[in-house]
């Protein structure tokens, strides 16, 4: 008898030794547009380990993502929990009759499936698509099979198609501003307006109900043996991004030196592949070249030799392509913008010059994170979308240029929607011959507050031994950014914190018997 409930106890036992997921909450809410990203968090209530094998999920609504170094299939331990951020992705395509959604949750779990319930409570009541069509030739060729690509707002990737053997595409989208790219094998990717870059192309407005024809003539490439591969990825997980757009444009510049900057017009793009690598073929001329990435949910990133992200291109590095390059990842902050708010602007210059690849970013006031960006159109506008409530500062970025800045710009349930942003840039570098301002300046450090990283731009109007350092509140030296000499002209230097305290320092440059100092708070 004793042998037979022991057995039956290690039976039974084993029967309950199992994993069990438990997804909190069950069912979750879209109010409205500015609150379009629910938490969800998965729970091993089980003893064992717990493997999410997959979430499919419709991507032209949701996207869903993992915190840390999650993707599944992944394990999750007894007692532990997951976090998911769902996010209602496609809120423009919401019809009323498509409010309610599931998305199943398999795993090795007691039932093998979960649900998760999604509703929407806000929608299109006058759901309408409009078309784009358009041929796709090579010369006077059309080109089968050809890849198009939609970009809504210029920067978010939301469709593709294939032209017939025609050369013809078409599709239905949401009314709105795209860009269009198009490319096929010996050809480089050519943007509506026959442009190898989405700075310089032309957008295409999509009326409400209307059809709208934008044919594009593919580049010819050149076969040449330079080129770069690699991959998109998300800097908190290193998990490859399936959706993106790659920039490479000569250009020389290295952090915290004198910026030798030589933009000579040669500029590549590439559509990133469903394995989130890229490859950029043909490259004519070997140089420099800054390498810029963008991706949905994505705030858009330049390359560094560390492969750590780098929003601005005063912290980026450029890169020698002189051969074939493999492995050049990389990295990419997200974006948390899922509001509703818009500002709209314009960019102008100081003196004339070139605006192209301007692009404006919104950071919220007193924080160093960065909420969304904006591309500039052919004709020198922006527009910001998916802005939450709050105040924001916004900054102008254009690689070889100071920056430019504009705000506090508010977003609340009042004003939601903000015109008439006017972004000045200043087109004068030191090294294009232009004047020098007569004294020493040490400009305010951007981002500020900031965390890990911020940047400082020093105009040293004559030659000499400069110093460049980081005083902690107790006048303790904490870290020298430069000490050497330097020959006149405008530098950019960048201050890494991770492994310093919040708090209040002191930024001091020196030149013989000049001081000049900036207070910077680092908020962690």
């Amino acid at each position: 008898m004793m042998k037979a409930f022991v057995l039956s106890l290690l039976i039974t036992s084993s029967l309950l030794a199992q994993p069990e997921l438990d997804i909190r909450p069950g069912n979750i809410e879209f109010k409205d547009y500015f609150h379009r990203l629910e938490n969800v968090y998965f729970i091993n209530k089980g003893d064992q380990p717990l493997r999410i094998d997959s979430v499919p999920y419709r991507n032209d609504h949701y996207f869903m993502r993992f915190g840390y170094n999650y993707q599944p299939p992944f394990f999750i331990q007894p007692g532990d929990t997951i976090l998911m951020d769902c996010i209602l992705a496609g809120y423009l395509y919401v019809p009323v009759s498509d409010t309610a959604d599931t998305v199943f949750v398999y795993s090795n779990s007691v039932s093998g499936v979960e649900n998760l319930k999604i509703k929407v409570d806000f929608f299109d009541d006058d759901y309408s698509e409009s078309e784009i069509n358009g041929t796709v030739t090579g010369g006077s060729i059309p080109v089968e099979n050809a890849s198009v690509y939609f970009f809504h707002e210029g920067t978010m990737l939301v469709d593709s198609a294939k032209t017939d053997a025609l050369g013809n595409y078409s599709v239905f989208l949401y009314p709105g501003n795209y860009l269009i790219a198009a490319e096929k094998s010996s050809n480089y990717l050519t943007f509506y307006g026959d442009k190898p870059d989405p700075f310089s192309a032309q957008r295409v407005i999509l009326p409400k109900l209307q059809t709208v024809t934008a044919n594009i003539s593919l580049i010819p490439a050149d076969a040449t043996p330079f080129s770069i591969t690699g991959r998109l990825m998300d800097s908190l997980t290193n998990q490859t991004l399936k959706k993106g757009l790659i920039v490479v444009k000569k250009g020389t510049h290295t952090p915290g030196k004198k910026s030798n900057l030589n933009f000579a017009g040669d500029i590549y793009s590439a559509v990133s592949d469903l394995n989130g690598s890229y490859t950029v073929n043909n490259i004519i001329s070997p140089d420099y070249y800054y390498i810029q990435a963008f991706s949905n949910y994505y705030i858009p990133g330049y390359y560094t030799f560390s492969h750590s992200p780098s929003v601005f291109w005063q912290n980026a590095d450029t890169l020698l392509i002189n051969s074939a390059l493999q492995n050049i990842d990389l990295g990419m902050i997200r974006d948390s913008s899922f509001g509703g708010g818009i500002v709209n602007g314009t960019f102008s210059a100081s003196n004339k010059g070139d605006l192209s690849g301007a692009m404006v970013y919104a950071q919220p006031v007193n924080s160093s994170n960065f909420y969304t960006f904006a591309s500039g159109t052919d004709s020198g506008n922006f527009k910001i979308s998916y802005l939450p409530y709050g105040s924001y500062n916004l900054i102008g970025q254009k690689a070889g240029v100071e920056n430019a800045y504009a705000g506090p710009v508010k977003i609340d349930s009042l004003n939601t929607d903000t015109s008439g942003i006017n972004l000045v840039f200043s087109v004068l570098s030191a090294d294009d011959g232009s004047p020098v301002p007569g004294s020493f300046i040490l400009k305010q450090n951007y981002p500020n507050p900031f965390n890990p990283e911020t940047n400082f731009e020093i105009i040293i109007p004559e030659a000499g031994i400069v110093e460049l350092k980081i005083y902690n509140i107790l006048g303790e030296l904490a870290a020298v950014l430069y000490k050497g000499y330097l020959a006149k002209g405008t530098y950019h230097f960048r201050f890494d914190s991770r492994n310093f305290s919040s708090g209040t320092y002191l930024a001091v440059l020196q030149s013989g018997n000049i001081f000049l100092s900036k207070k910077i708070l680092l908020l962690k």
